[in-house]
């Protein structure tokens, strides 16, 4: 009879340290799953929201630029603006300019030639859902224009030189920022 409580009373223990070990692995396992699957909250900021916009009724499209950005229009002085566009200047830094175009003229195939001959990158981006064709230069400090037709215009948009690695980061970036903001189906 002592040979039996004590087997009962072993198989008990036993018993107990396992229930014990399980809940503790359970847990244990509960609490790293619940923290894998917890994603942390990710804030992306638009930094376009705070941009002006240049509307063009003519050409039917929108794009935005930064606030204290130099803006010609048309045949605007102080020298002949884009005749059929808009010129944007972006202040890089005290002296420098990040200079964007964007104007609505002829598909010019013998242009886009050139450039390739010339040793730029040619690539394809999508603006605004519609495909167009992009030449970038292989120059450090080089320029890229992007070729695009839509239902009614032809448009060339191009992004000129810096002068320099960081101010050439930067207007890429303002370039890259802004040809995101244009709409095509502004105004129709």
């Amino acid at each position: 009879m002592g040979k039996k409580i004590s087997t009962k009373v072993g198989v008990i223990i036993i018993l107990v340290a396992a229930l014990f070990a399980g809940g503790v692995l359970a847990c244990r396992y509960w609490n790293i799953s619940k923290q894998s699957t917890e994603v942390p909250e990710v804030v992306v900021t638009d930094e376009t929201l705070s941009w002006e916009s240049y509307e063009n009724e003519k050409y039917s499209y929108q794009i935005k630029y930064p606030s204290g950005t130099k803006v010609q229009k048309e045949n605007e002085p102080p020298f002949p603006g884009p005749p059929m566009g808009v010129q944007f200047s972006v202040q890089l830094d005290g002296k420098r300019y990040c200079n964007i175009g964007v104007e609505a003229s002829g598909f010019n195939q013998y242009e886009i030639d050139d450039l390739r001959g010339k040793g730029y990158i040619e690539s394809t981006v999508v603006i605004d859902g519609i495909s167009a064709i992009r030449l970038v230069s292989t120059q450090p400090d080089g320029g890229e224009f992007i070729y695009l037709k839509d239902a009614n215009n032809d448009f060339r948009i191009t992004r000129g030189g810096s002068f320099g690695v960081e101010n050439g980061t930067k207007c890429i970036k303002i370039f890259n920022q802004m040809i995101s903001t244009l709409d095509f189906n502004f105004a129709k």
